[in-house]
C-alpha cells in the first residue's frame, strides 16, 4: 500500500534549489521546487527541472484529505532523452530518441496497482531522430509493398502470399533489428489505466506510418494497427499500402505481423 497519512500531520511552505533531487527510479538534476503542504494536501511547483538531458516544469498535487488519496500531474518536458527516461520509469528499453513530452493526468488509490487502474488524462510526445529496437518496420513495409506488386501483376497465388507475409514478419523481428525514424508523434487519452491513441505518426527514411493503438496498463498488453506508405530505395513517391501492420500482446514482448 502507498503511505500518504504523513501529509495530514504537516503544514509547510518551502522553496528549494538543489543540484540533484533524489526521486525513486528517476535521475533529476539541478531543479527549483516550491513545496506547500496544507492539511494533507501537497502542491509541488516545479518551476525548473533538469531531467534526462532536457528541461521540464509543471505542478504535481497529492491530496490525502479524503479516504481515497488522489494525485494529479501537469508537466511539460523538452529535449528529454525519452529512451533513458522510459527505461528508468517503466523498464521499457525498446525506444531511443529525444523530444518533448507533455502530460496532464490524475489518479487515486491506496496502492500502486490502484494508481495505475485509476489513471486518467492526456499525454503527447514528439520525438526526433530515434530508433525502435527489436523490429524493422521499414523493411517489413517495403517487403509488403513488393509482395503487393507481385500480387497485382499476377505473380503470386493466395498460398504463396500467406507464406511470403509470414516470412517477412519473421525476418523483420529480432533483437538485432531496428526501425530508424526522423519523427515520432503520439497523442493519447487515458481512461482508467487504458491508453488509447488515434494519432500515431512515424516518419522514416523511406516510409511513413500512421495508425492507432490501445495499451492496457493494468494488464500490460497492447494492440496497434499501423498503415504504412513506402517508397523504393531510389526515392519514388510514397504509396499507401492496403495491408496493415498489426502489433499485439505484451508491451515488453509484442508480436508483429501483417494481414
Amino acid at each position: 500500500a502507498m503511505e500518504f497519512s504523513a501529509l495530514g500531520t504537516m503544514d509547510t511552505d518551502l522553496k528549494v534549489s538543489a543540484q540533484q533531487l533524489l526521486v525513486p527510479s528517476l535521475t533529476v538534476g539541478p531543479s527549483a521546487v516550491h513545496l506547500k503542504v496544507d492539511r494533507g494536501r501537497a502542491v509541488i511547483d516545479l518551476s525548473k527541472m533538469t531531467l534526462y538531458e532536457g528541461q521540464g516544469s509543471g505542478t504535481v498535487v497529492v491530496n490525502s484529505r479524503g479516504s481515497r488519496p488522489s494525485m494529479s500531474a501537469n508537466v511539460t518536458m523538452k529535449g528529454v532523452n525519452v529512451g533513458t527516461f522510459a527505461a528508468d520509469l517503466m523498464g521499457l528499453t525498446r525506444l531511443k530518441g529525444a523530444g518533448d513530452v507533455t502530460m496532464n493526468v490524475t489518479t487515486a488509490g491506496q496502492s500502486q496497482a490502484d494508481l495505475v487502474r485509476g489513471l486518467n488524462g492526456t499525454m503527447r510526445a514528439a520525438l526526433n531522430d530515434g530508433t525502435i529496437e527489436g523490429v524493422n518496420l521499414g523493411q517489413l513495409a517495403r517487403g509488403v509493398s513488393n509482395t503487393y506488386n507481385q500480387v497485382r501483376d499476377g505473380g503470386l497465388n493466395a498460398l504463396t502470399v500467406a507464406q511470403s507475409l509470414g516470412q517477412l514478419s519473421a525476418a523483420a523481428n529480432g533483437p538485432a533489428e531496428t526501425t530508424d525514424f526522423s519523427a515520432l508523434n503520439v497523442d493519447v487519452g487515458i481512461t482508467n489505466g487504458v491508453v488509447q491513441s488515434n494519432t500515431i505518426s512515424l516518419i522514416g527514411p523511406y516510409f511513413d506510418i500512421q495508425g492507432d493503438a490501445m495499451v492496457d496498463l493494468p494488464a500490460q498488453t497492447m494492440r496497434m494497427t499501423l498503415t504504412p506508405s513506402v517508397s523504393d530505395i531510389d526515392g519514388e513517391a510514397k504509396r499507401a499500402l492496403p495491408v496493415p501492420i498489426h502489433v499485439s500482446g505484451s508491451y515488453n514482448d509484442p508480436k508483429i505481423g501483417v494481414d
